[in-house]
């Protein structure tokens, strides 16, 4: 009947995803739609990652009693002008020396090394699940503090980093930022500590960060799950 139409004709215009996906090479940037029976692509890829962030990798470090590495680094492969900011969020990290804290630094050059100059500028507010108050702050030094106490060896901390257009693309300042907060449980005293802080770099050097490291204050790292993510415009 006119204005009716059959399961038949609606099964003819139903294909599988595999059918289609196969017919034409797929993109990620690509989703399928059926129009009056016609498949169509439509493109978002104008659109797509503005303002979201963007999984690029994740470092996992398990059960390192005593070989754990000394550092998670993230060099130029990851930190390019594909983003204009970066962040990382990690997760159950555990240093192997009780009652220390997890430092960052900056690379000029990729991430062969990194800049160890007295230019790190950086505040913490930190507040105990008892109450306590304490307090970080540094008018240089040769890195970035993350945490207002260290950590229990029998303990971990997370956190989230996030660093702002280290690439340099958005002004002419030569001085990359970042905050951070934290939550940890102490390694002397056993309080909970939530940490809020943020820096700058303050060196006169004249090349882009393309580099971020990780590290304990002293020793290594046992466990942990360090994730980057970066956002573009």
């Amino acid at each position: 009947a006119d204005g009716i139409v059959s399961n038949a004709k609606l099964a003819q215009d139903i294909i599988s995803a595999d059918t289609a996906l196969g017919a034409t090479p797929a993109d990620t940037d690509e989703f399928l739609v059926s129009d009056a029976g016609v498949l169509k692509r439509m493109d978002y890829s104008h659109i797509k990652g503005g303002g979201c962030w963007e999984k690029i990798l994740t470092t996992t470090i398990e059960n390192k009693d005593d070989s754990g590495p000394a550092t998670v680094d993230f060099s130029s492969t990851y930190i390019t002008t594909t983003y204009l900011d970066y962040m990382i969020i990690f997760s159950g990290a555990k240093p192997q020396t009780n009652n220390t804290s997890f430092e960052m630094l900056f690379s000029v050059d990729g991430g062969s090394s990194f800049l160890t100059t007295s230019d790190y500028w950086f505040g913490i507010l930190g507040r105990g699940a008892d109450g306590s108050t304490d307090t970080v702050e540094s008018g240089g030094t040769s890195e970035f503090t993350l945490l207002n106490e260290g950590v229990g060896e029998d303990s971990t901390a997370g956190g989230i980093i996030e660093l702002y257009d280290p690439m340099n693309q958005s002004s002419d300042e030569k001085y990359p930022m970042a905050t951070w907060r934290t939550v940890s449980r102490h390694g002397a005293g056993g309080r909970i500590n939530n940490s809020y802080g943020g820096g700058v770099y303050k060196g006169s050097v004249t090349a882009v960060y393309n580099g971020i490291r990780l590290q304990p204050a002293s020793g290594s790292w046992e466990l942990g799950v360090f994730t980057l993510y970066g956002r573009k415009t």
